[in-house]
C-alpha cells in the first residue's frame, strides 16, 4: 500500500492510496483517508491501527495487519512530507 496526502500548512488536505491488496486491506485504506483528511497532521500520525479497526467495526483476525499496514503508509507518507512524529525521542 502507498499513501498520498497533500498538505495545506499542517492540515491533511488530500490523502488518497494504492494498493494491490484483498477487500480489507482496501477498506482499512479508504477509512484511513476518509479519517484524516482535514485533519491537523499531528492528529493524523497519531492514528492507530485499533482506530481503523474499530471505526469498521472490527476485522477478521487474520486481517487485522490490514489497519496496521495503512497506518504505516500514512505514516511515511507524513514522514515524506516532512512530517515528524514528536512522540518518538530517536
Amino acid at each position: 500500500m502507498t499513501m498520498f496526502v497533500s498538505l495545506d500548512g499542517d492540515i491533511v488536505s488530500r490523502c488518497t492510496f494504492t494498493t494491490d491488496g484483498c477487500g480489507p486491506t482496501i477498506a482499512c485504506g479508504s477509512r484511513l483517508t476518509r479519517l484524516v483528511s482535514g485533519m491537523r497532521t499531528e492528529d493524523a500520525i497519531r492514528v492507530s491501527p485499533n482506530d481503523i479497526s474499530g471505526l469498521l467495526g472490527g476485522l477478521p483476525e487474520d486481517h487485522e495487519h490490514c489497519a496496521a499496514l495503512a497506518v504505516l503508509a500514512l505514516r511515511n507518507a507524513l514522514r515524506d512530507a516532512g512530517i515528524k512524529d514528536r512522540r518518538r525521542t530517536t
